[in-house]
């Protein structure tokens, strides 16, 4: 009944392909009519959710035509390249020409290219925008091309089940595309209840991760927390940036992700691999771990067209894997399957 009256929109993700960014057709718009009835509304929680967190725009004359924003979320289109800008190693100040800048920048995000960091914005004047940590990067000998975007993500393109890996919000694993290779669920054995179950056919909601942390009375619901990125507990750690270098099981027991996922003995090969290594979840796994175009919900650091923002601190150097092979089975992984910039020599493996 929480859903009860409420629009949204469905997606029709059908002839989508891996990480296929979605057009206006892939959306359709849920009315609740009038007056509003339990069957008008929308079905399922992410329906509500992708009305704002997509790039589904609800200004339409008709309840099943829509288009998509004409500024779309940063990150997935651009929202601000106009002029040029001159970067400059150890400043937090950016210099443009012909520009244009404005105060509504701020919170945003500009980046020189695509292949380099993003650094938030937290002044803007015409010709003048301030960053939030100095720029680490070469000095520009001159102006040039730069991008501002909001660096949020489209979540239709991450639960794009034709996705080579996901968690499963639209459809259930079984029903990803055939970019996601076998197995596709993982098994019982590495689940917590009560995700141990059904597994390939089992569904979630945005608010299994994403929530308030106020107990009862207090409000509910996924937009307000003092937990980063609005994590639902008892963890809320990710990505892991405090406690013992090295990726051990206690280390991994105190992360987001151990709320849902278990690490049974001889059951995770690479983890198992790495323990006690100087390596954390963020140097192999997305930071925004809802889908993406390699399995498992793994990186490459070295690809132009891999967003930044799924880097730590929006720094691709961050990611070490640049080419990765899903195995047939979680104890069947070796040094093969991975292509890295750390020591792995394996080339001509699939990347982002």
């Amino acid at each position: 009944n929480s859903l009860r009256g409420v629009d949204g929109v469905r997606f029709n993700f059908s002839g989508l392909a891996n990480w296929a960014a979605p057009a206006a057709t892939n959306f359709t718009k849920i009315s609740t009519g009038s007056p509003a009835t339990a069957a008008s509304g929308a079905e399922f929680e992410y329906q509500v959710c992708f009305k704002c967190h997509t790039s589904y725009d609800p200004a339409a004359s008709t309840p099943t035509t829509t288009v998509i924003r004409t500024v779309a979320w940063g990150g997935v289109t651009n929202y601000y390249s106009t002029g040029t800008a001159r970067f400059i190693n150890g400043s937090a100040t950016v210099t443009g020409t012909t520009t244009a800048w404005t105060a509504a920048m701020v919170g945003m995000y500009i980046q020189k290219n695509v292949d380099s960091p993003a650094y938030r914005i937290t002044a803007a004047t015409a010709l003048s925008i301030t960053l939030a940590s100095a720029y680490t990067q070469a000095t520009d000998a001159s102006a040039g091309p730069y991008t501002i975007t909001r660096e949020q993500t489209d979540l239709a393109q991450e639960f794009n089940p034709a996705n080579a890996s996901g968690h499963p919000v639209a459809v259930g694993l079984n029903s990803y595309g055939a970019a996601s290779i076998a197995p596709k669920a993982l098994t019982p054995g590495q689940m917590k209840a009560p995700w141990n179950t059904n597994l390939g056919t089992q569904t979630m909601m945005c608010s299994d991760c994403h929530n308030t942390d106020a107990a009862s009375p207090a409000a509910q619901g996924p937009h307000g927390s003092a937990a980063n990125f609005m994590l639902r507990g008892p963890n809320t750690l990710w990505p892991l940036t405090t406690g013992p270098i090295g990726f051990s099981v206690a280390t991994y027991n105190t992360t987001f992700c151990a709320n849902c996922h278990i690490w049974p003995a001889g059951n995770h090969v690479p983890h198992d691999t790495h323990s006690s290594k100087s390596a954390t979840c963020y140097n192999c796994h997305i930071l925004v771990p809802h889908g993406g175009k390699l399995a498992r919900l793994i990186g490459d650091g070295n690809s132009l067209t891999f967003p930044a923002r799924y880097a730590y601190q929006n720094n691709k150097a961050n990611m070490l894997i640049t080419g990765f092979n899903k195995a047939a089975s979680p104890s069947a992984y070796s040094s093969n399957n991975c292509q890295s910039s750390c020591q792995h020599g394996t080339t001509g493996l699939p990347d982002w």
